[in-house]
């Protein structure tokens, strides 16, 4: 029983070892299984992050390759790639507007088509050096776009590479450069005409550029740039790389003041400054070179020495010709007023004995006549020489005025009626019913008519015709021909007219004349911006014209019935007398005054031989009207009529010149001065006694408004 029980506590003690081992071993391998299952648990955990690093990385790429394929498709360049056999693979956006072709279009088609065949060549050379791994950059050529217009371009080419890094092909950018090569080009054709220009211009032209010294040194300039006409015009060479101190030590300072306020505002300016060379003045004008630099000057110059010489030689020379202008204007004022002077008693006294009672016989009125005659026309002569001097001296003035054409025809009408009567010549005015105005001064006009009109007349047959008429030339302008039906004028007489004193072979005529008529016609006519011509034949007869400017009609004027001189009504018995003063040096114009006013039993004249003795006749008597000579000895009649202003006692009493200064400069200065009229001598009776009529009305009238004033409170 005991061995039996030992026996089987021992196989069981074996079998609990055996079991304890198994255990164990189990254990031993569930642990090892644990550690395993961790170890694996770890390399799967970093196997997924290195997946997922992987995974990212590739976004990352495919992010950068979307980008960059964004980029490439929205560049403004053509960009594309091709194999080496030349066949594009690839084509953008920008490559597509550059070239005319769609993506569809480019892409498995050869490059050669983009390569014009002139430049065919330059392609394999650049695939070439690509093939050796070489990059080609800012290669400019040409290519042709698909509408067959060429384009210059600017090629950067690069090779592509496979996986293992061989060169399998090339990519390309293409930037259009057309605009900028034209622009480089026009730049260039500019530089080339600026340096042309430059070079070859006749003034001198350089370009200064301040020199900044050490503190305390003074301003100066370097020439950067001089062409060769600086030294013709400065008399000095080799400026180029020196300083103006460096070639000119003795310009004066204000040379560099001008430059240095020229960079400082950017004003361009013209002066004129005496030259580095003793006598020389020059001309120059000075403007900043924009460059951002605001350092440099540019100045174009030249030598105005000989000009400033010539301009004053004819400014002396103007200055003697005015001078001896003047003196020819004083002769003929001296001339006119001591022809005047006998005239006015010749032709005075002969109007007083032909209108005069009892009246003149038949020989005495046929003596009167050729007395009157002869007077009038020296007369004429005298005035048509004064006339002459005037135009051509240039001091003639001129109203700017709309006249009216139909009364400036009645008023030459009645002018040369009387003429036309005594020759027989019948005279027509045709179409002047019409209302025309024309611009010009309405004397000088009917002047101008009046001597055509007058030669027409003179020059004609026996009675002969002579006709006015008009035609319009444009919307703004009319003709007036004077036609005759006189002997006419040759081709050589037609080119001879206008000459002062050329009188065309009439010399030896009946008829007399000084020649200067029709010259003094012309200016006239060119003065009021006018033309004047004339059409011959010889037998037929002649036509002048005039053309003018035609004006608007002035608006209608009322004129006053103070402004005209009233008629002379019977005086009653007892009218008290109005008293006159004549103020006159010249006993034979002071008997003929005499004798005109005696006609005039309500005028008591006043004489006095010379201003003084008139300024105190004025002031004793208070006369109505004071007829004033202008050539008094002593005071002249503008110095007495000055005195006659400043005394509040004479002051208001209308004065009338009576002159036989009868140039326009005389007459204008005696009105200015404040002469009520100017009568010039000789005196017509009519004139005289209109003038003096008006004088004495104007003297009522303000005689009336000055009581007036006094009485008013």
């Amino acid at each position: 029983m005991d061995i039996k029980a030992e026996s089987g506590s021992s196989a069981l003690e074996k079998e609990r070892a055996r079991l304890q081992e198994q255990t164990t071993a189990l254990n031993e391998a569930l642990m090892l299984s644990s550690v395993r299952q961790h170890e694996l648990t770890q390399a799967a955990e970093r196997l997924n992050e290195k997946l997922k690093a992987e995974m990212a990385k590739r976004e990352q790429v495919e992010s950068a390759h979307a980008m960059l394929a964004a980029i490439v498709e929205s560049s403004d360049d053509a960009i594309f790639s091709k194999d080496f056999e030349g066949i594009i693979n690839s084509w953008n956006r920008g490559a597509e507007r550059l070239f005319g072709y769609t993506a569809e279009e480019a892409i498995g088609q050869p490059g050669g088509m983009l390569i014009p065949a002139e430049r065919a060549d330059e392609e394999s050379d650049i695939l070439e050096r690509v093939r050796r791994g070489e990059r080609v950059e800012n290669y400019e050529t040409l290519r042709r776009r698909k509408d067959g217009e060429s384009r210059n371009v600017s090629l950067t080419v690069s090779p592509i590479t496979d996986a293992s890094g061989r060169i399998v092909g090339a990519s390309k950018i293409v930037r259009d450069v057309t605009l900028r090569i034209r622009a480089e080009e026009a730049l260039r054709r500019t530089e080339t005409r600026y340096r042309s220009l430059f070079e070859s211009i006749d003034e001198g032209f350089c370009v200064l550029e301040k020199v900044e010294g050490e503190a305390g040194e003074p301003l100066d300039f370097l020439h950067v740039e001089a062409n060769p006409a600086v030294e013709k015009h400065s008399g000095m060479a080799g400026v180029l790389g020196k300083t103006m101190r460096q070639i000119s030590p003795r310009v004066s300072e204000d040379w560099y003041e001008t430059f240095a306020d020229v960079l400082a505002t950017g004003e361009p300016l013209r002066f004129e400054r005496p030259g580095a060379v003793d006598g020389h003045q020059l001309e120059l004008f000075a403007f900043r070179v924009e460059d951002g630099s605001n350092r440099r000057v540019a100045v174009i110059f030249k030598d105005i020495t000989e000009r400033r010489r010539a301009e004053s030689k004819l400014s002396k020379a103007m200055v003697a010709a005015e001078q001896a202008n003047l003196a020819k204007s004083d002769f003929l004022s001296s001339m006119s007023h001591e022809l005047r002077t006998p005239l006015n008693a010749i032709l005075g006294f002969a109007q007083l004995i032909e209108a005069g009672s009892p009246s003149p016989t038949p020989a005495q009125t046929r003596s009167i006549d050729q007395i009157l005659k002869a007077g009038w026309y020296l007369l004429e002569l005298i005035n048509e020489i004064l006339d002459l001097s005037a135009v051509e001296s240039g001091r003639l003035m001129l109203a700017k005025e709309s006249v009216p054409l139909a009364e400036v025809m009645v008023e030459c009408r009645a002018i040369v009626e009387t003429q036309a009567q005594k020759r027989g010549i019948g005279v027509t005015f045709h179409g002047f019913e019409v209302p025309w105005h024309v611009k010009g001064d309405r004397i000088r006009i009917k002047q101008v008519l009046v001597n055509l009109l007058s030669n027409a007349i003179k020059y004609n047959q026996s009675e002969g015709k002579v006709s006015v008429e008009y035609a319009l030339i444009s919307p703004d302008s009319i003709r007036i021909d004077v036609r005759d039906t006189g002997g006419g004028l040759t081709p050589e007489q037609l080119g001879q007219l206008f000459q002062p004193f050329n009188r065309l072979g009439q010399e030896a005529g009946a008829e007399g004349g000084t020649g200067t008529g029709l010259v003094v016609t012309k200016r006239l006519v060119e003065l009021m911006g006018g033309t004047i011509g004339a059409k011959s034949t010889v037998g037929v007869g002649s036509v002048f014209w005039i053309q003018l400017s035609l004006a608007a009609a002035p608006p209608p004027v009322v004129h006053e019935a103070a402004h005209a001189a009233p008629a002379r009504p019977l005086l009653p018995d007892g009218t008290p007398l109005r008293t006159l003063l004549h103020v006159e040096d010249n006993p034979a114009n002071l008997e003929l005054v005499e004798q005109l006013i005696a006609r005039r039993p309500e005028l008591r004249l006043l004489s006095a031989a010379d201003a003084s003795l008139g300024i105190e006749y004025a002031r004793a008597h208070q006369p109505e009207v004071i007829l004033m000579d202008l050539n008094l000895p002593g005071i002249s009649g503008i110095e007495a009529l000055k005195i006659l202003r400043a005394d509040p006692s004479t002051a208001g009493i209308p004065v009338v010149a009576l002159s036989a200064n009868a140039m326009s400069g005389d007459i204008e200065r005696a009105l200015k001065a404040g002469f009520l009229d100017y009568i010039t001598k000789p005196i017509k009776i009519e004139q005289f006694m209109g003038a003096l009529d008006a004088a004495l009305a104007f003297s009522i009238t303000a005689s009336g408004q000055a009581a007036q004033k006094r009485q008013a409170p």
